[in-house]
């Protein structure tokens, strides 16, 4: 009777342990994989409110999310936050989904969120006036490249790139040359909101002209500053300012002004 007793208290002692061991983790999944869920399901709330009156809109677009947390390795409850940034820039198009996986693609390469990566695509984008997926795909991959060959981040480049995106857009600056300068510029005269300070310097200084800037361009035969750009390039407009300057002897603010540009310049310049 003793030994039966025995063998019960250990059998009962060894149930205890397994359901410490076993059940609670089990119900502690559970409830994380619950919150996860209900987390989501008001994320997909949050961005319906953006397309009101299309569940049906909103259904296929959950159903992309789940696909693409299995192939980009991030939550679905990320990707939904991301789809709200998506859909708030972009307004929800056919391109949406794809807009969403390349930028959550390009956030996982360039170890920055999703919401970053939108915003830095998003930035580019608008600022050149063409919001569609292939033109989302051209920033982000110019972007992971500027981040490879430069001193610099996804997060940084998206917190200051807008603020010289507009005026290269309109002034004929190629995105290509727009992101050599970053990746060329950081690390070198500054972090990349520095280097965008001073690329717009630079591009200020063309669209307004000194008079010894003026001088040169009708010396050229150039009607402005846009027209030198639009001739010779960035990188061509920067040198011939600097060529004037070392020929004439004169010091290089009497065609920029902006000591920030001038910084710029005399280092892309070397």
């Amino acid at each position: 009777k003793d030994l039966l007793a025995d063998v019960g208290s250990v059998a009962t002692k060894a149930g205890a342990g397994l359901t410490a061991g076993i059940t609670l983790p089990l119900a502690a999944g559970a409830l994380a994989s619950l919150k996860l869920s209900t987390d989501f399901n008001a994320a997909m709330a949050n961005i319906s409110t953006l397309i009101p009156g299309s569940r049906k809109r909103v259904d296929e677009l959950k159903a992309s999310i789940q696909e693409m947390a299995v192939t980009t390795g991030k939550s679905t409850t990320a990707l939904a936050g991301g789809l709200y940034q998506v859909v708030s820039a972009f307004g929800d198009t056919a391109d949406t989904a794809k807009i969403l996986e390349t930028n959550a693609k390009s956030a996982a390469a360039g170890l920055a969120t999703t919401t970053e990566a939108i915003n830095l695509t998003s930035a580019v984008t608008k600022g050149y006036g063409d919001i569609s997926a292939e033109a989302v795909q051209k920033a982000s991959d110019l972007a992971l490249t500027t981040v490879k060959l430069g001193q610099t981040t996804f997060p940084e480049l998206a917190s200051s790139i807008g603020k010289v995106t507009p005026l290269a857009a309109a002034l004929g600056v190629t995105q290509e040359e727009l992101f050599a300068v970053m990746a060329t510029g950081t690390g070198v005269t500054g972090t990349a909101a520095d280097v965008s300070t001073q690329l717009r310097g630079v591009l200020q200084s063309l669209m307004s002209p000194t008079g010894q800037m003026t001088e040169l361009l009708d010396s050229m035969g150039i009607s402005s500053g846009k027209s030198l750009l639009e001739q010779k390039g960035l990188s061509g407009a920067i040198e011939t300012v600097m060529d004037a300057a070392k020929n004439t002897g004169e010091p290089l603010q009497k065609y920029v002004s902006s000591i920030e540009a001038q910084t710029l310049m005399l280092a892309l310049g070397g």
